[in-house]
């Protein structure tokens, strides 16, 4: 029987750290919190790793590799001709790409999702620059001026959800209502604003809310990749058997005729307000009456 997984050769090896960098893996984000203060010393190194992942172009040694080929070439015919040392051209070559490479960083800053300064605050002191983080993105979702809603009457607690959008805009916000403070919110609240005209998008969106509500029931509490993917697939045709019906949706005392699904295990709601999606998912029997939230900082501040 042959080996499921062999061990790719060394030179298969070689010719993947050329063109990525790396042997195995792939690059991705995330955003967390050190248990442990990192040393100090190490902090000019976690402030390059910063820079560097902030790059507009990505450099790969094969890249680097092409041009000093490029440049050993023209060194040659430079001193062969006007007897420039043969060594020059691809070392200045290397060097100039690198600081191409290197003043990507500041190539379309709008389009980072966070500001450097933060990430290099991070980098010398992570418990600060994750406050900052936390700051910095309770301010983008002030400036977005998106509206936040919340039941009229919930006995437990409330506090963001969630939020995204496109890098460096935020077009949806989310609230959450939950009856134990580390338990998943029983009824969630959220304003869109990226769907405006395309109510296909918004269902579309409400069933995958939708089919990750009984998720574990499916599969069990330490599913596998396979049998998630496989759970969310069966929840979204059951979902997509049940029939929207026409409700209303009341906001601050107004009705806003909205659209309903109320599935076995969950419940969802959407309404249309100007150029705004308002829907609320719930895990049980939700009532459809909302009001604005005054002082959104009560809310963001909770989270």
């Amino acid at each position: 029987m042959s080996d499921p997984d062999p061990r790719p050769s060394a030179w298969s090896r070689l010719w993947r750290w050329l063109k990525y960098g790396r042997t195995t893996g792939s690059r991705g984000w995330s955003m967390y919190l050190q248990a442990r203060e990192p040393r100090p010393w190490t902090a000019p190194l976690r402030a390059w790793r910063v820079l560097a992942g902030r790059r507009g172009i990505i450099p790969t040694p094969l890249l680097y590799l092409i041009v000093a080929g490029i440049g050993l070439v023209i060194g040659v015919v430079l001193q062969v001709t006007v007897g420039v040392w043969w060594w020059l051209p691809p070392l200045v070559l290397l060097m100039f790409a690198w600081l191409v490479f290197f003043t990507s960083i500041w190539w379309h800053p709008g389009a980072r999702a966070g500001s450097l300064r933060v990430e290099l605050l991070t980098a010398a002191n992570p418990r600060r620059g994750f406050e900052a983080r936390r700051r910095e993105q309770r301010e983008q979702m002030r400036a977005s001026g998106l509206p936040l809603f919340e039941l009229e009457s919930w006995p437990g607690s409330v506090r963001l959800a969630g939020w995204g959008g496109p890098t460096g805009r935020i077009t949806h916000v989310s609230v959450g209502f939950f009856d134990e403070p580390d338990t998943p919110p029983v009824v969630t609240t959220s304003t869109v604003a990226e769907e405006a005209e395309h109510e296909d998008r918004m269902r579309d969106r409400l069933l995958d809310e939708l089919s990750g509500i009984d998720l574990e029931q499916r599969t069990g509490p330490s599913p596998s990749p396979e049998a998630i993917r496989a759970g969310l697939d069966q929840a979204r045709d059951e979902l997509r058997g049940v029939n929207w019906t026409p409700t209303t949706i009341c906001i601050d005392g107004r009705e806003h005729p909205g659209h309903e699904l109320r599935a076995p295990s969950a419940a969802a709601a959407y309404c249309a307000v100007g150029d705004l999606w308002v829907t609320i998912t719930a895990t049980a029997h939700a009532d459809y009456r909302l009001c604005t939230i005054t002082d959104p900082a009560r809310i963001l501040d909770a989270a």
